[in-house]
């Protein structure tokens, strides 16, 4: 649910987390926790997620206590068949 194109915005704060050292294995880590806690919780759906800037709390976190790659699979994996749904759509 996020743009095709990526914003001004979006683009500076990639380059901000990659002058950080951040890892892209860890920003997509941080998307896919953030995706899944969002998507399974309970309650009215959230608006789009609009910028990278939403993900930042969450890289920070994972920076701080470092997420289990299986356990980031394992999320991708229950999102898979929900994003090719709505791809399909």
């Amino acid at each position: 649910g996020t743009a095709i194109v990526s914003s001004r915005n979006d683009r500076r704060c990639a380059r901000a987390l990659f002058l950080r050292g951040i890892p892209i294995a860890l920003v997509k880590a941080a998307m896919v926790v953030a995706v899944a806690r969002r998507t399974f919780r309970a309650g009215d759906p959230l608006p789009r997620v609009r910028a990278l800037h939403f993900f930042l709390p969450v890289i920070d976190e994972l920076l701080e206590v470092p997420c289990d790659p299986d356990y980031v699979g394992y999320l991708e994996n229950k999102l898979r068949p929900l994003a090719e749904a709505k791809r399909a759509s």
